[in-house]
């Protein structure tokens, strides 16, 4: 079950891609060059695009002279070098996100309600995944 939990400037995820009867370990979380990260969940070519194109200084606003990478199927959480916490839905541009903690990936719910209980990021992640 994806997750990608965010809470306290801590974002960890789960490492286990599945499509079928197949599993795969798969990295879900980049270090950006300003010096935030970023971390996907859903489709896995999907959410792999994305993250490279923000790794190697793609913005997220999609204003590039390259093309813009096909996301449909991903949910991409970034946390800047700032601060601020944004998503990307399917498509560019990303929007700033109010919350000071979340989760994406099937398993969000889980883990946004174990943090809210008062659970770090790493534990809502390890109880879900």
């Amino acid at each position: 079950m994806t997750v990608v939990a965010i809470k306290d400037g801590v974002m960890p995820a789960d490492t286990q891609e599945t499509w079928g009867n197949s599993r795969a370990r798969v990295s879900k979380l980049v270090r950006l060059p300003d010096g935030g990260v970023a971390g996907a969940a859903g489709d896995g070519p999907a959410c792999q695009a994305a993250l490279n194109w923000l790794a190697s200084d793609g913005s997220l606003d999609g204003y590039s002279d390259r093309p813009l990478p096909d996301i449909s199927g991903a949910e991409v959480l970034v946390a800047k070098g700032d601060g601020t916490l944004w998503l990307l839905y399917n498509r560019f541009p990303g929007y700033q996100l109010l919350d000071e903690s979340i989760a994406i990936g099937c398993g969000c719910e889980a883990a946004r309600m174990a943090m809210s209980y008062g659970a770090t990021a790493i534990e809502a992640c390890q109880r879900v995944a």
